[in-house]
């Protein structure tokens, strides 16, 4: 996916809660990570793994992830 694409989808978790918007991306050294705004304005950040990012869907606009334990 190109990260211009992914700028301002809507996160949700596995069960459809709304989690927030990916408002940026960046690049460590060993992944990708999405910088989400949450509903309440806090910030959080997912690594951009298979196993954290379950579904990405630009049609719709959203994108699905798992959260491990301490996400």
């Amino acid at each position: 996916f190109y990260w211009d694409d992914l700028h301002g989808l809507e996160v949700f978790d596995e069960t459809g809660t709304l989690l927030g918007v990916v408002e940026e991306l960046f690049a460590t050294g060993a992944n990708d990570v999405i910088t989400l705004r949450e509903p309440d304005g806090s910030e959080r950040l997912l690594p951009f793994t298979g196993e954290v990012v379950r579904r990405v869907d630009l049609d719709n606009g959203s994108l699905v992830v798992r959260l491990m334990p301490g996400m």
